[in-house]
Formats: C-alpha cells, sequence, structure tokens
C-alpha cells in the first residue's frame, strides 16, 4: 500500500530542564553557539543563531549584545538575528527584557 506520511523529525532542541540543572553546560553552549556565528558559512551562522533561543536570556542575552559591535558585519548580522530570535521565543517571561536593559 501507499506509504504514510514520513516521521516527525527528531528535536534537537536541548532540554530546559537539563539546561536549568547543569548552568556550566549552558555557558558551554553559550561558547560554542558564539562561535558558530562567526563562522564564515552562512548556514551555520544562520543555524547557530536559531539555537540561542533554547538558552537562558540571562546567560545569552549579554554576550549577543557585545556581538552587536563586532568588527565582522556577518557576524554582526549573525548577532542581530539570534537576539531577535531569542527575544521573541520568549514572550511569556519579561524578565528577559530585564536582561536586555542591563546588557
Amino acid at each position: 500500500g501507499p506509504a504514510g506520511p514520513p516521521p516527525p523529525a527528531p528535536s534537537v532542541a536541548p532540554s530546559q530542564s537539563l539546561l536549568e540543572r547543569h548552568p556550566s553546560l549552558m555557558h558551554t553552549l553559550c561558547l560554542l553557539l558564539l562561535e558558530g556565528l562567526e563562522d564564515d558559512e552562512l548556514r551555520l551562522r544562520s543555524q547557530a543563531a536559531g539555537l540561542f533561543q533554547f538558552l537562558a536570556p540571562s546567560v545569552a542575552i549579554p554576550k549577543l549584545c557585545a556581538m552587536l559591535w563586532h568588527g565582522n558585519p556577518r557576524t554582526r548580522s549573525a548577532a542581530h538575528e539570534a537576539l531577535g530570535g531569542l527575544l521573541a521565543g520568549n514572550t511569556a517571561d519579561l524578565s528577559h527584557v530585564l536582561c536586555l536593559l542591563d546588557a
């Protein structure tokens, strides 16, 4: 018979509870994603930017704000994309606004 719909793609998002229980993991992921924002390949910069929404705003926002003044315009653009996605993905929690104001 005809094949059914394809199975859903596995989620690549890290578990929020895992990251909350291991702050050092959150910081390590943030540093690795910041490196990804500096990649030469647009696809990798965009993927890294999209993953920031899964990090705690208090960890990611100050670092992303600092990247907005990076010497490379591609990196600045990726940081802007990441910051926008992070803010859009955390609309239920307004604590990210305070993080942004503190940055």
